[in-house]
């Protein structure tokens, strides 16, 4: 077994020790050659780790080596099965990750993707993941072998990952980011703060780039909290679940707010300055579902529900007065 020790590449070093590791008569000393192996250098290690990612990632493989491990020897005049056996095994499970390492599930990825106002977009990345672009975003995909990162220009995005438990996944946004721990979730990127919202699972929110300010928060589904361009963060809250995916479904869902933050999501989703004639009427409380894209359907349904008039002056510019002014 001399000749498993010599090996061209680290990546192929890797994928030796793996098989090797997992064959029914890999002896004590093999496995002390792997420990010195392994702690000769970080990516060793490193591409170790990869090794063990990519077998998690191959449930029924896995399951195909362990049924030819524990296959009963039958003995044949000519040979015996049984010392073919870890060779038989550690052939499946080399071709198995070799396969998977040259797949897409594992490749190299470096993508942008973006959506214009009004606009809303689904997109499936080489691991699974699934990215739903809101209005007005713009996010940057970086994948390696070791590592999934997006990068949030602006906007806001709901993300459903495909969990590699050794293949952190992290969206960063201002100043700080989200790591996945299982879950679905989305982050907004606004001037003034970065919103991180769980609808499912667990993610670790660190915020605050300096040692002297750094935040680190883990938080679960059905909990928001943001974090402001300093780093600092808001306290925890619980979250209405389905307003918050409506945009997911064409719709906007507000529940009591006042009709100055129903304007402001308006005019995330159209080319259109909506101005109020006062800041009595700013105040007031709108609650209601609407259809995202049907913009004089929702100032229509606002200006009944309210007892207000819509006056447009242009396409792109409409004033919100009391019925009572003229």
């Amino acid at each position: 077994m001399n000749q498993i020790f010599d090996f061209p590449t680290v990546a192929k070093a890797a994928g030796d020790w793996f098989a090797r590791l997992h064959a029914p008569d890999c002896s004590d000393a093999e496995r002390e050659a792997f420990e010195r192996w392994l702690a000769a250098d970080p990516e060793h290690r490193r591409e170790y780790r990869n090794m063990e990612s990519m077998w998690q990632a191959m449930g029924s493989l896995q399951s195909v080596y362990a049924h030819q491990a524990k296959a009963q020897p039958v003995q044949s005049v000519r040979f015996n099965r049984r010392r073919l056996l870890p060779l038989r095994s550690a052939a499946v499970l080399v071709l198995a990750v070799g396969m998977l390492w040259q797949s897409r599930y594992f490749a190299e990825q470096n993508q942008q993707f973006s959506t214009a106002v009004g606009q809303q977009s689904s997109v499936t990345l080489a691991d699974g993941s699934v990215l739903e672009l809101n209005t007005d975003t713009a996010v940057t995909v970086h994948y390696t072998r070791s590592s999934r990162e997006l990068q949030l220009d602006h906007g806001e995005l709901f993300v459903h990952v495909a969990h590699q438990a050794l293949r952190p996944f992290v969206v960063k946004a201002g100043a700080g980011e989200t790591r996945d721990i299982g879950t679905q979730f989305s982050v907004y990127l606004k001037p003034e703060a970065t919103t991180i919202t769980v609808f499912e699972g667990e993610v670790q929110v660190t915020s605050g780039m300096e040692s002297t300010n750094r935040s680190i928060s883990n938080l679960h589904g059905g909990e928001r909290m943001a974090y402001n361009d300093k780093g600092r963060q808001s306290l925890q809250e619980s979250i209405d679940i389905e307003a918050l995916q409506a945009w997911r479904h064409g719709d906007l869902i507000f529940r009591d707010q006042t009709l100055a933050q129903v304007i402001a999501e308006i005019e995330r989703y159209h080319h259109v300055q909506v101005k109020l004639s006062s800041t009595q009427l700013a105040a007031q409380r709108v609650s209601g579902v609407f259809k995202t894209q049907d913009l004089h359907g929702i100032i229509a349904a606002i200006a009944a529900l309210l007892d207000i008039q819509a006056r447009w002056s242009s396409p792109e510019q409409v004033l919100l007065s009391d019925a009572r002014q003229r």
